[in-house]
């Protein structure tokens, strides 16, 4: 074929190939672009210099040299496709640099063995004897050779494989990408077997134009593989303006994409979060002083408590699953939401809930959990001490609430004096108080009693009259009912009560 032939067919490639290239640094400038791809682009350009370079100059071994660059620049166009095709499924796995550096041994080899004099021959040689116009058909096939057309055909099934599979596993709105993909590796293929035919023994190689058309539908496969209408619409409106820090996740727990929330964030504690787990992720934040915790009862997730600058944080993080609707896991996605104010309001709230804010003792809802708390085994003997404050309606009609608060908040401090832990004590009323005294019987529980009504009688200085009516009884048996001792409690303590009227009756009070 004559050196024009040869030049209208290759230049017009070459020239695909270029433009390709161009609007891949424009892509990979502005978002983000593949530097894998890139790479094949330069290899795959290579490859067809290479050839159209073979058959265009006129020393044989000028000639074999480029062919044996060209075979170089084939190991790295077949690895890089590879790698692109397996990242595209399954980002998380080839990760780290060194995995993918690994890929790249054998192709480096290659340059390796043709740019070393003494090594080149076992790639490829001529033998003068055999020499016609397409030598290179009859050129003489080192055994470096076929390591090198072995381990192509491997990546090649490999990369089937890993299309097919991902292919079939991808949501339906990401396949277009997928679909793209594999026109452009069912053309390599396809070209790859008419050259092993020799149907066009005409010195072109189909397989490195082929190669060009490859990385076409390669250029359209990446761009559509994040651009799709879903995923535009929802990166744009959704990922890309939530306030929420989010990351992505694949199966393996690497982070392969975050909001711009959480790029700013993470950046501002110095932490990258790029080449990094969710493990580490959280590794990092704790050697910057980061504690967690699971969120409280009734809350998902885990609660990581964390000092910005001079502001202390409360980040809930919470993952959830991505499944398509196959049901099949693609990864995850993980949120971190600020709920400091939350916390803090629960935390209030709870405490509010749980304590009087009168006397300052545990309230009703409190003593209904501490009631379910001692109701257990080894708290027996538990004794139950129920109280009711005498004279605080009088109190409050003759001096005034501020006098009866002032009562109130007097007992208290009698009846808070008085318990030990683990004991507890609580008012559950207006002027009602009860004691749960953990491992102690009748004689401790009556002791108590006796021991609260002579704190009592002590305060003589006061404008009313401390006076408490009080009841025990006590839980030996676990299967003893304990609604059944605070009611026996209750009943002796308002025989108490009748006591003390008929006393101060008698007494003429």
């Amino acid at each position: 074929m004559s050196q024009a032939a040869l030049l209208a067919i290759y230049i017009p490639f070459l020239i695909i190939a270029a433009c390709v290239f161009i609007l891949e640094i424009i892509r990979l400038i502005k978002t983000k672009g593949s530097i894998l791809f890139v790479c094949m682009i330069i290899s795959v350009i290579g490859w067809n210099i290479s050839m159209l370079s073979v058959m265009l100059v006129a020393d044989i071994y000028r000639s074999t040299f480029l062919w044996n660059i060209a075979i170089v620049f084939v190991g790295l166009a077949t690895t890089i496709q590879f790698l692109i095709v397996y990242r595209a499924f399954r980002p998380e796995v080839m990760h780290k640099p060194l995995i993918i550096a690994l890929f790249f041994l054998l192709p480096a080899l290659n340059a390796v063995v043709v740019l070393t004099p003494a090594l080149a021959p076992l790639m490829r040689q001529v033998e003068l004897a055999n020499y016609s116009p397409e030598f290179y058909l009859y050129m003489v096939r080192g055994p470096w050779f076929w390591v090198h057309t072995i381990y192509s055909y491997i990546i090649a099934v490999a990369t089937v494989w890993a299309l097919i599979k991902g292919h079939l596993h991808k949501p339906r709105f990401y396949r277009l990408s997928s679909s793209f993909m594999a026109i452009g590796l069912a053309i390599t293929l396809l070209s790859n077997l008419i050259t092993l035919a020799r149907v066009f023994p005409t010195g072109v190689d189909i397989t490195a134009l082929a190669a060009v058309i490859t990385i076409v539908f390669l250029y359209m496969a990446l761009s559509t593989s994040d651009h799709s209408l879903f995923a535009r619409y929802a990166r744009s409106k959704v990922f890309g303006y939530m306030e929420d820090f989010v990351l992505v996740l694949g199966q393996g727990g690497h982070i392969t994409d975050f909001n711009p929330s959480a790029k700013g964030w993470f950046s501002s504690l110095g932490i990258d979060l790029r080449m990094c787990t969710l493990d580490g992720l959280l590794d990092k934040m704790i050697s910057r002083g980061a504690t967690i915790t699971e969120s409280p009862e009734g809350e998902e997730g885990r609660d990581i408590f964390i000092t910005d600058g001079d502001f202390p944080l409360i980040l809930n993080l919470r993952t959830h699953k991505m499944i398509d609707e196959k049901r099949f896991k693609h990864g995850y996605v993980a949120f971190f939401v600020d709920v400091t104010h939350n916390r803090a309001l629960l935390d209030r709230l709870e405490k509010q809930a749980g304590v009087d804010a009168l006397t300052g003792l545990p309230n009703r809802i409190a003593y209904d959990g501490a009631k379910n708390r001692y109701n257990k085994k080894e708290h027996l003997p538990l004794s139950v001490i129920m109280c009711d404050l005498n004279g605080l309606k009088q109190t409050n009609d003759t001096l005034g609430h501020r006098y009866g608060d002032m009562m109130l908040q007097t007992v208290s401090t009698v009846l808070n004096s008085a318990h030990k832990r683990p004991h507890f004590v609580a008012r559950i009323g207006g002027d009602e108080f009860i004691f749960l005294l953990s491992c102690v019987d009748e004689d401790y529980a009556n002791n108590l009693i006796k021991q609260v009504k002579d704190s009592m009688d002590s305060y003589k200085n006061l404008p009313f009259r401390l006076s408490l009516a009080m009841g025990a009884a006590t839980k030996h048996n676990e299967a003893d009912n304990i609604e059944d001792i605070v009611a026996l409690a209750d009943a002796r303590m308002y025989e108490d009560k009748k006591r003390m009227k008929e006393g101060l009756s008698t007494n003429g009070i």
